[in-house]
């Protein structure tokens, strides 16, 4: 069939033979018999053999060989973070302490620091004594009070520890604790002095 000039001037140079239409923008392969871009595209253009085939065994191993390099690496960091946090909760309680101590001391009063337990519903109906040097909201931290009976209990009340212008308290133990991190902290009931003991909650 002849051709036009028009289409003699936009048949371009290719292996397949493939020419344009200038207004048309069509194609036509000679090789195929495609007049469709979607197809010779499809046609002329090779997928890689890795594409169609999805990853190789050896990749998908080397992934998960990452993965799980990285999870060794991060799961100590955040149990250090949370032993840290811990540790900082720990002397917060033994600043608290020494800080009534001295309170007592200074003011000719005495002071007393009170520990409310964590509970699940709601919060504790409780008013601080007159001579309060603070409140400790316990979170997620359990509490245990050891006093002058020598057993160890666990707080399931409001616990007030005083201290005495004098320099004595009511003494005791405070044992604080989270999952496997324990503190001590024991109040002399004559000097009122504060003994964090260094154990796996202190450092």
């Amino acid at each position: 069939m002849p051709t036009s000039a028009g289409d003699r001037f936009a048949l371009k140079n290719s292996i397949h033979g493939i020419f344009r239409y200038r207004k048309t923008k069509a194609c036509f392969c000679f090789a195929c018999g495609f007049d469709d871009l979607g197809h010779l595209i499809r046609r002329h253009i090779r997928v890689p053999r890795t594409l169609e085939n999805g990853f190789t065994l050896l990749e998908v191993l080397l992934v998960l060989a990452i993965v799980g390099l990285a999870g060794a690496l991060l799961a100590p960091r955040f149990g250090g973070l949370d032993s840290r946090g811990f540790d900082v909760e720990a002397r917060s309680v033994a600043n608290l302490l020494n800080h009534a101590r001295r309170n007592a001391v200074v003011t000719g009063n005495p002071a007393t620091i009170s520990f409310l337990p964590e509970v699940e519903d709601g919060e504790f109906d409780y008013s601080p004594p007159i001579f309060s040097a603070g409140v400790y909201d316990a979170r997620d931290i359990e509490l245990q009070f050891q006093g002058s009976t020598g057993a160890l209990e666990p707080v399931l009340e409001p616990l007030e520890i005083t201290f005495f212008p004098e320099g004595g308290s009511t003494g005791g133990a405070l044992l604080l604790l989270r999952g496997e991190l324990s503190a001590r902290i024991d109040i002399d009931p004559f000097t009122g002095r504060i003994n964090a003991n260094e154990q796996e909650g202190i450092r």
